[in-house]
């Protein structure tokens, strides 16, 4: 029987292709390691574990971040402008909201 494992390309450094080799560990081992780098389905901040395009929790209510394994991407919360109106600042809140009128 034949197992094909379809992965994205991931090139590994000299350094760890080196110590992989070198030390004369199996062919398992290298797979383990290449796995762990190119097929990682979760991010963990902070001990918590979110999924792929879940919604990071922030310090910043200015910004919005998700998981992108292997990593958090964020971006930073677009506001509309109300042009003629008087911005009320809310604590804890990116966006302005607006007083329009009398």
């Amino acid at each position: 029987m034949e197992v094909v494992i379809h992965a994205p390309m991931v090139l590994l450094s000299d350094l760890q292709y080196s110590f992989v080799f070198r030390m004369g560990l199996p062919l398992c081992f290298f797979l383990v390691l290449l796995l762990s780098v190119c097929c990682k389905t979760v991010c963990t901040v902070k001990n918590l574990t979110y999924s792929r395009g879940e919604e990071v929790p922030d310090v910043s209510p200015c910004e919005t971040c998700l998981c992108q394994p292997p990593e958090v991407k964020c971006s930073a919360v677009k506001c509309q402008p109300n042009t003629g109106c008087r911005i009320l600042q809310q604590p804890n809140t990116c966006c302005p909201v607006y007083k329009c009128g009398r």
